[in-house]
């Protein structure tokens, strides 16, 4: 017959590689995983440039009519996409459901020519 601390001893050993197999399980999952950081750039590739996109690319864009997408082009250019709302080009609802869809980008600062010499 087997004395209690060493049954205690076995138990505490059984229970020790179960949750060493379950962790390295649980860590293989999350190699398996996609990483959020790696989806980004996907997403990031089909925003709407509300400063460069054409007048048929604005449209695409779930709820923009015709005439809101020449407010839009009208309005150029925008320091960032909340000013459509602020601006009254569309709807506060309406900026709303296409927030995420958009961005509002700025062209790259040119430095000022050098002054000429007298």
């Amino acid at each position: 017959m087997k004395s209690r601390s060493s049954m205690g001893l076995v138990a505490l050993m059984t229970a020790s590689l179960l949750f060493a197999s379950g962790a390295a399980m649980a860590v293989t999952d999350a190699a398996k995983a996609p990483h959020p950081e790696k989806a980004k750039p996907a997403a990031a590739a089909k925003l709407v440039d509300i400063n460069s996109a054409s007048k048929d690319d604005l449209k695409k864009l779930p709820g923009i009519t015709d005439a809101d997408a020449d407010k839009i082009v009208a309005g150029r250019p925008y320091l960032s996409k909340y000013f459509l709302v602020s601006d009254k080009v569309i709807s506060e609802a309406l900026f709303h459901s296409i927030k995420k869809q958009i961005i509002a980008q700025q062209p790259p600062h040119k430095k000022p020519a050098p002054k000429a010499k007298q």
